[in-house]
């Protein structure tokens, strides 16, 4: 849980960092929740609904209630698909972002206008454009279309790879209506 914005930094925006996960049940994190006040909240899209379904029989009161202003989600498919998306954003009543990342750092976040992911840690990984079929890189131009690589730059629990997503990407150079530029800022 976040106390705070989206952004590359929670350290940067004066956030603060609730370590409370699904580990410790769904009482403990929504009686916590209840007490703390987040205003952001990291889930997969699945968990978020578990527990909203799980909110009003577990602390009494509707998920709504807890004041979460945004809720991003990611870890699996879900957050990006308009009707997922509304789904949580009704039930929550917060600002659902569909976003990438891992262990390594977190990556790339929804654009505000819902119009595709800006990576936002270009300072912690390196992200390339790779052919689905030869893995040769491709250049980072407008309209590009490939498999997204990355690479972190800062995860010292094991070794730095080159890791292949998978994922058909297309490139989109010019700047987005949103106000996020290439390396993640307004």
């Amino acid at each position: 849980m976040l106390a705070g914005s989206p952004c590359t930094s929670h350290s940067a925006l004066r956030a603060k960092v609730l370590p409370v996960g699904a580990e410790g049940g769904t009482r403990r994190l929504l009686e916590f929740a209840n007490l703390a006040k987040p205003t952001h909240i990291i889930f997969t899209p699945s968990f978020a609904e578990y527990l909203n379904e799980k909110s009003q029989e577990t602390i009494g009161k509707e998920i709504k209630a807890l004041g979460i202003r945004t809720l991003i989600c990611g870890g699996e498919a879900g957050a990006g698909d308009p009707a997922v998306r509304a789904k949580l954003e009704a039930a929550y009543g917060a600002k659902v972002y569909d976003w990438m990342g891992g262990a390594y750092g977190f990556m790339s976040i929804c654009c505000e206008n819902h119009q595709g992911m800006h990576h936002v840690s270009p300072d912690h990984t390196v992200l390339e454009l790779i052919d689905s079929e030869t893995k040769e890189t491709l250049k980072m131009e407008d309209g590009a279309v490939g498999n997204i690589a990355y690479t972190s730059l800062d995860w010292e629990a094991g070794p730095i790879l080159r890791y292949d997503m998978g994922d058909v990407t297309q490139v989109f150079t010019s700047p987005c209506g949103c106000g996020l530029t290439v390396s993640g800022s307004k």
